[in-house]
């Protein structure tokens, strides 16, 4: 961020010297002084401040008053004018460049955003190293502090994620895995995680499956043989009832 940041400033800094530079020319060459150009001069160091502080729609508006100024300069001098027109030429420059950037830095402010949004982190962190905004602009900065939380957050559950699949808890790492997918979608081994998952918590289901069919058969065998224990029993009891009874009358 900080390359681009120089590199603006430095542009401003050539242009603001050039101004000043060909001002004093002009006080020591006119005989009527050239105040509009001294006015521009000044108007352009001012939006040089301004953009160093990524103000960029009062340095947009000081930078059009400075041009306005030097469009003012008026000599007699073929010389003096060619270098007015000159300066002109190089401040219009700066203009369309400052309008250019800011353009594409409005654009990329919101299309980051919304990459982060949808959980593109991967995409959204290689679209800012290649943008290299000024550090400045509190848009890009905000956009990098989101971005890291929401990096660190993902990679967090997925390792909750991995500690219960470990424990043999595929449900609950499942879905610790799809909210890490929300956050950031391109984590690089997630899809993978999502899928051994899925799998272990099928196979979970089919064995769970199995295993209660095998407890409702083994509980229905044993229902019917403690219900057959029991008839035993009875008849056994009944029977020997009517032995006893049938000895005593025979007594």
């Amino acid at each position: 961020m900080a390359r681009m940041s120089n590199a603006l400033g430095q542009t401003w800094r050539t242009a603001v010297w050039l101004l000043l530079s060909t001002a004093g020319v002009m006080l020591a060459q006119a005989t009527r002084g050239p105040d509009s150009l001294v006015q521009a001069s000044a108007q352009a160091a001012h939006a040089q401040a301004l953009l160093e502080r990524c103000s960029y729609t009062e340095a947009e508006h000081w930078l059009r008053r400075a041009l306005d100024a030097a469009h003012g300069f008026r000599s007699a001098n073929s010389v003096e004018r060619d270098t007015a027109g000159s300066l002109v030429a190089r401040l219009e420059i700066q203009l369309a460049d400052l309008q250019n950037r800011r353009k594409q830095l409005d654009r990329e402010a919101k299309e980051i955003a919304q990459l982060i949004s949808v959980g593109g982190l991967e995409t959204a962190q290689r679209r800012l190293a290649q943008l290299d905004p000024p550090e400045c602009d509190e848009r890009f900065q905000q956009s990098q502090s989101l971005l890291q939380a929401r990096s660190a957050e993902a990679r967090g559950l997925t390792e909750r994620g991995d500690r219960y699949l470990r424990q043999h808890a595929p449900g609950t790492a499942l879905t610790l895995y799809q909210h890490a997918q929300k956050l950031n979608r391109e984590q690089r081994g997630l899809d993978g995680r999502i899928s051994d998952a899925r799998s272990a918590r099928r196979s979970q289901r089919h064995i769970g499956a199995k295993i209660g069919k095998v407890i409702l058969y083994t509980a229905i065998a044993a229902g019917i043989g403690y219900s057959g224990y029991v008839g035993y029993q009875t008849y056994k009891e009944r029977t020997e009832a009517a032995r006893k009874g049938l000895e005593l009358r025979r007594r």
